[in-house]
């Protein structure tokens, strides 16, 4: 976990991370995609951010899965195959040259393609060879696609509440600038469908870890320590658990961190684009997009992790984010 960082949050920095705007829903050869604002500007970098709709994906994955989902199941693994086909067809995309990670691990790990042919278990690809279509699937993680508009260079990155903790946005940002020579003024980044903070109550081991990551003090890092001995077995107690929740959610407020948090009937709440547009403004990323669309709350859009198996709908597919430089 990365603790290193800000001892104060900038004021004008987290009002641009909570910032979230209304997308472009458009259809393209029946199929509905989300579409930022901020990455239509520029006319030889293609992207997207698919729905659940269009394809042919049988239920419970219909009608537009893109994910394998660890199935063993011949028939859902094909219709996920000829889905990614029909999205760079709608595109106009080479289907052929499509690339993704071996597997998301939920880390920090970035990689450059052009010296990983295959990028292995890793949620972040770097690119800078056109015609090379990068994707991701996702189901409440957070996608984000970090474009370096001066050298023509695209980063995809896959961050859930781990990778948000470990800073996988500002790993991605200093790896571009250090391997292609990016400068952080000359990025914009586009943070796509996911999870928001109304539907994602998490325990107070993700929260301190969370907090970490955008700020750094003494107090902090003490509770970090005494949520970690908190984590045992024997402190499994309810009323000891609503202590720890006060005690953290009154570190929230002296830390002025209540607009990333929110505090819930039992759990405290995140929200995962904030936070991540918060780390990539902290390092003067030139802008940031941010779209509003809550997976969870958008059942008729998207497909849900959390509402699927944690809320027990059963299974669920994944859609994706796809980038491509021409």
């Amino acid at each position: 976990m990365n603790v290193s960082g800000m001892n104060t949050i900038i004021v004008d920095k987290k009002e641009k991370a909570l910032t979230k705007d209304e997308w472009v829903l458009e259809e393209r050869n029946g199929l509905v995609l989300v579409f930022s604002p901020l990455l239509n500007k520029y006319p030889n970098f293609v992207h997207a951010f698919t729905t659940r709709l269009g394809g042919q994906s049988k239920p419970p994955f219909d009608s537009f899965n893109v994910g394998i989902n660890n199935t063993t199941d011949e028939e859902t693994r094909k219709d996920a195959r000829h889905n990614k086909a029909l999205l760079c067809q709608a595109l106009n995309l080479p289907f052929q040259h499509l690339i993704t990670a071996k597997r998301l691990v939920h880390s920090a790990d970035v990689v450059m393609l052009e010296t990983h042919s295959d990028p292995g278990e890793v949620d972040g690809i770097a690119t800078r060879t056109r015609l090379r279509p990068v994707y991701m699937t996702f189901a409440d993680c957070v996608p984000m696609i970090v474009y370096d508009q001066a050298k023509h260079i695209l980063c995809l990155i896959h961050a859930g509440w781990r990778g948000t903790a470990g800073g996988i946005g500002k790993e991605a940002v200093q790896f571009m600038m250090e391997k292609c020579d990016s400068k952080a003024n000359d990025l914009v980044v586009a943070i796509g469908p996911a999870i928001d903070s109304c539907c994602y109550p998490v325990g107070v081991d993700v929260v301190v870890k969370l907090m970490a990551s955008l700020i750094s003090t003494d107090e902090l890092l003490k509770m970090v320590e005494a949520v970690e001995a908190f984590k045992q077995p024997c402190s499994e107690l309810k009323d000891e658990l609503k202590n720890m929740t006060g005690k953290i959610w009154d570190l929230i407020n002296k830390l002025n961190l209540t607009d990333f948090f929110k505090l819930g009937e039992t759990q405290i709440h995140v929200d995962l684009k904030a936070i991540n547009a918060y780390q990539l403004l902290d390092l003067n990323v030139s802008d940031v997009d941010i779209t509003n669309f809550c997976t969870s709350c958008k059942k008729d859009l998207f497909y849900s992790y959390r509402r699927s198996y944690v809320c027990g709908e059963g299974p669920t597919g994944r859609q994706a984010a796809i980038a491509c430089l021409v």
